[in-house]
C-alpha cells in the first residue's frame, strides 16, 4: 500500500473517530430487532431453526491459541442442546446432524489468526446458508430464499473493486456480475484477539468500511459492519445519527473442551447472527432490495402517503407498462463531500423520458424540514424560478432518526459562472448584462418564497443554476418556514408526517449556523438569530461577484472572499462596501459595464443604506435588526429590471461611464497570465470597449 494512500486513510479513519467514537452506544439484540420492525419474525426464525442451530453448535470448531480446532463433544453437550426440542418435532437433531455430515468445517482446521477466523467464518456462513435451504425444501420459506441471495468471499490480500479497502471478508448480492464495492452487503473484519472494548484504531478501521457503504450505495439506511474479535462477534451499525453496536455472541468455541451452558450458548448467538443474515437487504439497510442482477432503474410506486422503491432491471423496465423509473446507472452522479452522520443526499444527473433531469435521494433529520414539503409550499404559491418538479415522496417515514426522500426534478442547467464562460458571446458587456437578469430573477424568486413563508437560507454559487438564459435557485433542503398566518405550515406537516412545534424549534434555532460561509449574509456570520429575505438577497449579490470574479480570473483571492473565519470575513465586508465607488476590486471584479455599477448600486443600497450606511452596525452588532420592508423589495425589483437592455430607455440613453482606453490604462494592473484554454483578460476587455470601466476610474453610481 502506498504510503500516500496510508497517510489519506489514516486521515480519514481519524476524522470519523472524531465525528462517530465518543457518541457510539450499546443496543441489546432484541431492542435491535424491534427497531428493525422484526421482533416477531426472530422469534418465528429461533421457533423454526431451533433444531439446526443446535446441531451446528455441536458441529462447531473452537478458536484456541489462536489456532481453529476441533473442540471435544460429549453426550453430556448433546443432551443440553437437546433440551426444549419439541418431541413432535420431526426434525430431531440427529437427523440434522446426518445432513449436516457431508458439510463437516474441515478446511480451517488447523488455520490460525485472522486468517483461521475469517477461514472459518466463510465455511460456517455457506453451511448454513446451505443448511437453511435444504431444510426449507419443498415449502416456500423466505429465510431461505433470502439468505440464498448473498455470497460470502474473502478479500484479505487483495482491495474491493471500487475502492482501496482490503476488508477480510465480505457477504455480497450473489446475483450482482460484479463482486465491487456496491455489492457487498455486509463487510467483515477479523482481529485475533478478543477485546470489550474497541480501540480508537479498531473502530476507525471499521468506521471507514460503513463510510464506504454510505458513500458507494445510493439506498442505504444504515451500513452494517460485522467484527469478529477471538471468537466473539460484535455488528456496528453506522446509521446517519451515529454508531449503534450490539454484541452478538460467539460464533465458534472458546476452547477445547466446552461445557454444555456453553454449548447452548452458543447455538442462541448462532441463531441471532444468522437471523440477521438470513433478512433481505430491505430488511436489513436499505430501503428496497437491491440483490436482483445489476438493478440500474429505481421504480417509483405512491402508495397513500409514503412511495414503494423497488431495484429493477432493464428487463424489468420494459414491463411496467409504462410506470416511471430512473436510471442511476446510466446517470452521473455528482461527486459532494458525506459527511459520516447527519444529512446529506445522493444526487444523479440523469435521462428521465428523453429529458434532463435530476434526482436527489435526501436523508433528514425527522425534526427538521422536509425538503419535498418546500417544494409543495413554493409550488402551492406558484413561485418562479425553481425547479419543475416531477416526481417527489417519502420513502421512508423514520429510520433511527432520520427520513429519506425523493425528489425528481428539471435539469436546471449550470452555475453561474459555469455558464458565463460557455458562452459563445463573452463581453464584459454580456456577462454583465448576464448577471444583472440572472440577479432579478433570483431576486424575483426569493421575495414571492418570502411572501409565501418559505427562506432559502443556503444562497451559493452551487444553488443558482441557469440554462438557456433562464436562472433557477435549486437546493432548497435548508429552507425554513415562518408563520404568515395561512395556515400552510399544518397542511404541510399533515402531508409530509412531520411535528410542527419540532421543526420549528428545530430550524430557529439552526439560523445562525445554516448556510454555505463564504456566501453567507454580514449578519449571519456574526451568529444572528434571525433571518430574512434580505439576508438571502445579500448572499445572492456575493454569488453573483464571485462568478464574474472567476470568469475574470485576475485575483485568484480577493479579501472580499478570502475566508479564515466568520467574523474575520464579516468584518472585512462590512470594510468593503462601506467605500462603494472603490469595493469591486477587493471581490476580484475589475472590469464592469456602467450596467452592473448600477446594478451594485441599488442592491447596496437595499441592503446596507438605512438612514446611512448600517454595514459596521451588521458587523458588530448580532443583534442589529435590518429591516424587511415589501415596498423596498418591490423597488429592488424595478431598479434592477431597469437596467436591463430594452426595459429602460434612461438605461439606453446613458453612455460609457469611464470606458475609455485612457480610462483603462490609469488602472495599474497588470495583464496576468490567462487561465489555460481562456483568453487572457486584458485582450478581452480590448476587444470590447463599449460601455465598459475599470475598476478605479470615475465613477457616478446610479446617476442617470
Amino acid at each position: 500500500m502506498a504510503e500516500a494512500h496510508k497517510g489519506e486513510m489514516a486521515k480519514r479513519r481519524e476524522w470519523l473517530c472524531n465525528n462517530l467514537f465518543v457518541d457510539a452506544s450499546e443496543v441489546p439484540f432484541d431492542l435491535l430487532v424491534e427497531e428493525l420492525g422484526h421482533g416477531t419474525d426472530y422469534k418465528r426464525f429461533r421457533d423454526q431453526f431451533f433444531v439446526l442451530f443446535s446441531a451446528i453448535a455441536y458441529r462447531s470448531m473452537a478458536y484456541h491459541s489462536k489456532t481453529i480446532i476441533r473442540p471435544e463433544m460429549t453426550e453430556a453437550i448433546l443432551a443440553a442442546l437437546k433440551m426444549g426440542i419439541k418431541a413432535e418435532n420431526d426434525r430431531s437433531i440427529e437427523k440434522q446432524l446426518d445432513a449436516l455430515n457431508g458439510a463437516e468445517l474441515l478446511l480451517c482446521l488447523g488455520q490460525k489468526n485472522e486468517s483461521g477466523l475469517v477461514r472459518y467464518f466463510g465455511e460456517l456462513f455457506s453451511l448454513v446458508k446451505d443448511a437453511i435451504t435444504e431444510v426449507s425444501e419443498g415449502s416456500s420459506n423466505q429465510w431461505a430464499e433470502n439468505i440464498s441471495k448473498y455470497e460470502g468471499l474473502e478479500h484479505q490480500t487483495k482491495p474491493i473493486t471500487g475502492g482501496k479497502h482490503k476488508i477480510d471478508f465480505a457477504i455480497h448480492y450473489s446475483s450482482h456480475s460484479k463482486m465491487d464495492l456496491a455489492s457487498v452487503h455486509l463487510p467483515v473484519e477479523a482481529k485475533s484477539e478478543t477485546h470489550s472494548n474497541l480501540s480508537i484504531d479498531c473502530f476507525g478501521q471499521l468506521a471507514d468500511y460503513g463510510y464506504a457503504l454510505w458513500t458507494s450505495q445510493p439506498t442505504r439506511l444504515f451500513a452494517p459492519v460485522l467484527y469478529l474479535h477471538g471468537c466473539e462477534t460484535r455488528l456496528l451499525i453506522f446509521t446517519r445519527g451515529g454508531c449503534r453496536w450490539v454484541d452478538l455472541g460467539q460464533y465458534c468455541f472458546a476452547n477445547s473442551k466446552p461445557r454444555p451452558h456453553e454449548a447452548k450458548a452458543l447455538r442462541d448467538s448462532l441463531g441471532r447472527l444468522f437471523f440477521l443474515l438470513s433478512l433481505s437487504p430491505d430488511q436489513f439497510g436499505h430501503f428496497c432490495d437491491v440483490s436482483s442482477n445489476n438493478p440500474i432503474h429505481l421504480l417509483f410506486l405512491h402508495r397513500q402517503d409514503s412511495t414503494v422503491v423497488s431495484a429493477i432491471t432493464d428487463e424489468d423496465v420494459i414491463r411496467q407498462n409504462g410506470n416511471p423509473s430512473v436510471d442511476i446507472a446510466k446517470g452521473k452522479k455528482f461527486e459532494r463531500p458525506i459527511n459520516p452522520r447527519g444529512r446529506f443526499a445522493h444526487v444523479y444527473s440523469l435521462i428521465y423520458r428523453r429529458r434532463p433531469a435530476v434526482l436527489k435521494l435526501s436523508w433528514t433529520p425527522t425534526n427538521r424540514l422536509p425538503e419535498c414539503a418546500v417544494y409543495d409550499a413554493l409550488t402551492r404559491a406558484k413561485v418562479e424560478h425553481i425547479p419543475n418538479v416531477i416526481d417527489s415522496g417519502l420513502i421512508c417515514e423514520d429510520s433511527f432518526g432520520y427520513r429519506v426522500e425523493f425528489l425528481l426534478i428539471q435539469d436546471c442547467g449550470v452555475s453561474l459562472a459555469q455558464y458565463l464562460k460557455r458562452r459563445s458571446s463573452n463581453s464584459i458587456e454580456d456577462q454583465c448584462n448576464t448577471v444583472t437578469s440572472a440577479m432579478l430573477d433570483v431576486t424575483t424568486c426569493l421575495k414571492q418564497a418570502w411572501a409565501a413563508g418559505i427562506i432559502h437560507r443556503d444562497i451559493s454559487a452551487g444553488n443558482i443554476a441557469i440554462r438557456n438564459g433562464c436562472t433557477t435557485i435549486i437546493d432548497w433542503g435548508y429552507a425554513k418556514t415562518i408563520d404568515t398566518g395561512s395556515g400552510l405550515i399544518s397542511d404541510l406537516a399533515e402531508k409530509w408526517r412531520f411535528d410542527v412545534d419540532q421543526v420549528v424549534d428545530n430550524e430557529d434555532t439552526h439560523d445562525p449556523i445554516t448556510g454555505t460561509p463564504l456566501y453567507m449574509s454580514i449578519p449571519v456570520l456574526v451568529g444572528a438569530t434571525k433571518r430574512s429575505v434580505v439576508d438571502d438577497i445579500e448572499s445572492a449579490l456575493y454569488v453573483v461577484l464571485d462568478a464574474v470574479r472567476e470568469v475574470q480570473a485576475v485575483a485568484p483571492k480577493p479579501i472580499g472572499f478570502d475566508f479564515k473565519n466568520n467574523r474575520t470575513l464579516a468584518f472585512v465586508r462590512a470594510c468593503c462596501f462601506s467605500l462603494i465607488k472603490e469595493c469591486l476590486p477587493q471581490f476580484g471584479v475589475y472590469w464592469h459595464s456602467s450596467t452592473f455599477d448600477r446594478l451594485l448600486a441599488v442592491v447596496h443600497k437595499f441592503l446596507f443604506i438605512r438612514d446611512g450606511y448600517i454595514g459596521s452596525s451588521l458587523a458588530m452588532v448580532p443583534s442589529f435588526k435590518r429591516t424587511v420592508d415589501d415596498t423596498a423589495l418591490d423597488n429592488l425589483l424595478s431598479d434592477i429590471e431597469e437596467l436591463l437592455p430594452g426595459r429602460s430607455d434612461k438605461q439606453r440613453d446613458t453612455g460609457p461611464i469611464g470606458s475609455t482606453i485612457a480610462g483603462i490604462k490609469r488602472v495599474e494592473i497588470s495583464d496576468p497570465e490567462p487561465v489555460k484554454g481562456q483568453t487572457s483578460n486584458l485582450k478581452r476587455i480590448r476587444e470590447s470597449k463599449e460601455n465598459i470601466r475599470p475598476a478605479g476610474g470615475s465613477t457616478n453610481f446610479g446617476s442617470e
